[in-house]
């Protein structure tokens, strides 16, 4: 689903993309008078492949076998891997996700292996903060102890896999990207060649609050969430509110935290009840209750930004940021290439 401001994303999902391509076949019969039109034949559709069995060996890597049923249960250890497992029925559909999967498991184990030969290590102090901070965003230990046993994981389990990945992380910082740099020829290089996305749009910076509205929700909920966001609209426009705090307490956007903040936004990165309220405000004004399909808002506008053209100056940070991701991936991908050569890995699915 559309975010209500596309830069507003607070995950990353991974997303199965498939391209269904129909054949069809002609059949052409010789005249000596007139050619007919082809009849069209039907392609013949192929009987569906049986479901993998999970004790087949999916991968090897060198001595070390990876089975259906480990990648399987890796899918299971995230509930977004998981839920995909369950929604594809389609068995083309579901080998190809496994092997996206599997090409993962191998990467990690792989680069796990490396870290512990060339002695990485993980701060204990840091590990139990990674660990209290996932327990916490679950709502605490006991909340998150029962998400686990719905994955089927154990706690010694998670514990082990967060060491695991922590390693890998020092490991790759540490050393993999330890000396990768940009330089500034290359940044200049690079804003000359493609200067425009770094020119600055117009913009403006506001915040919101945010009642949800489902699509199709019932008469009783719609009439709800009406009474709370004009409730809502009247505490924020009452002499000295604090805007940003009332977002705090009642906005159901992600936004809420930040006092409802989305930072600047140029037209087109918004629905379009939402960019058409928001750009008819004037400094510091608030809109009244808008609709649209994530429910209803109420807009502030901060202030409004000129455009301006682009500037290697500023646009320097942005670039360096850009470069380096792709030279630190390179590094990295270098190193995987290197290590899956040497382990003799072979995919068998």
């Amino acid at each position: 689903m559309k975010t209500i401001n596309k830069l507003n994303s607070g995950r990353t999902y991974l997303i199965l993309s498939l391209a269904l391509v129909a054949v069809t076949l002609y059949s052409f019969s010789a005249s000596s008078e007139e050619a007919p039109v082809p009849p069209v034949v039907a392609a013949p559709v192929a009987p569906p492949a049986p479901p993998l069995d999970p004790e087949m060996v999916a991968a090897t890597i060198g001595a070390t076998s990876i089975k259906v049923k480990d990648i399987d249960a890796d899918m299971k250890r995230s509930p977004q891997t998981a839920n995909m497992l369950t929604m594809i029925k389609d068995p083309a559909m579901l080998l190809s996700f496994r092997k996206r999967v599997l090409d993962n498991m191998i990467n990690r184990q792989l680069l796990l292996a490396d870290a512990k030969a060339q002695k990485a290590t993980v701060e204990p102090a840091a590990f139990e903060q990674v660990i209290a901070g996932i327990e916490g965003r679950a709502g605490g230990k006991d909340k998150f102890l029962e998400q686990l046993k719905a994955m089927g994981l154990t706690y010694d389990q998670f514990k082990k896999d967060v060491e695991s990945e922590l390693l890998i992380n020092s490991y790759v910082q540490g050393t993999l990207l330890k000396d990768t740099k940009v330089s500034e020829a290359d940044m200049k290089k690079a804003f000359d060649q493609n200067p425009a996305p770094y020119a600055q749009p117009e913009g403006v910076h506001v915040r919101h609050i945010l009642i949800k509205l489902d699509q199709g929700a019932s008469e009783a909920d719609a009439t709800k969430a009406k009474e709370q966001i004009e409730k809502i609209y009247a505490d924020t426009t009452k002499p000295g509110a604090d805007f940003g705090e009332i977002a705090k307490q009642t906005s159901q956007c992600p936004s809420a935290p930040k006092g409802g903040d989305l930072g600047f936004i140029s037209k087109g990165q918004t629905v379009a009840p939402f960019e058409e309220a928001a750009w008819a405000l004037k400094a510091n004004e608030i809109s009244k209750p808008v609709q649209s399909q994530f429910g209803y808002h109420i807009i502030k506008m901060e202030e409004r930004r000129a455009a301006q053209p682009a500037s290697f100056d500023t646009a320097k940070p942005q670039i360096e940021q850009q470069l380096m991701g792709q030279k630190q991936n390179e590094a990295i991908q270098a190193k995987i290439d290197a290590l899956r050569s040497a382990a003799k890995v072979e995919i068998k699915i």
